[in-house]
């Protein structure tokens, strides 16, 4: 309600009796340009509001009266926008972070990316992304790939899955990165760390 009652009061000034069409058309393409940064830091895809292939400013620079294009704002932008605001804060999903984290709990083993987390959460990679460094000091590769070092640990004291194996399973192209990249973590190779974790059950 008070977005609209904004609205209504910023297009009054607008189209005062002393500016052209031009200096107005401006005004409104200036108006969309700041509502459209607002969707993309906040993560909004065009998708979710039903905007698919017509161009927004076309839209707007075919209506000429006041009512018209106050009723276009409200209608094509400015409440299906708020409605996204309400589903995310209504959503029993609030923390994105937890859902990426579930995510690559559950799929760790596979070539997950944010590119694919951010696809399926309906969210921008780039908005995502800097949700997860917030909440958890890391980013997303660096969280998947401290995951996948300790089940790799996980493996190796309590399975006999070949290192190979385990290698493969975590995405590496070939065992003997997987062993370098775990000697430079953990200052042995998993051979090492096997033997003298295993044993000692």
């Amino acid at each position: 309600d008070r977005a609209v009652e904004l609205l209504k009061q910023w297009l009054q000034e607008v189209f005062r009796k002393d500016r052209t069409p031009h200096d107005y058309q401006i005004s409104l393409i200036r108006l969309l340009n700041d509502l459209m940064i607002v969707m993309q830091e906040n993560g909004i895809m065009l998708e979710q509001l039903d905007i698919r292939d017509s161009s927004l400013v076309e839209e707007l620079l075919r209506l000429y009266t006041n009512p018209d294009i106050e009723s276009w704002f409200k209608s094509r932008i400015i409440r299906p926008m708020v409605s996204v605001f309400r589903d995310r804060q209504d959503s029993q999903y609030q923390n994105l972070s937890e859902q990426m984290i579930e995510i690559i709990r559950n799929e760790f083993d596979r070539n997950i990316t944010l590119e694919e987390c951010a696809s399926r959460l309906h969210y921008n990679n780039f908005y995502l992304s800097s949700v997860f460094k917030k909440e958890t000091n890391m980013s997303f590769s660096e969280y998947l790939s401290q995951y996948r070092f300790k089940m790799s640990k996980k493996w190796l004291v309590e399975t006999d899955m070949p290192i190979k194996d385990i290698a493969e399973k975590l995405s590496y192209n070939n065992s003997q990165n997987f062993i370098r990249s775990f000697r430079k973590l953990e200052g042995m190779t998993p051979g090492q760390y096997r033997g003298k974790y295993k044993t000692g059950q």
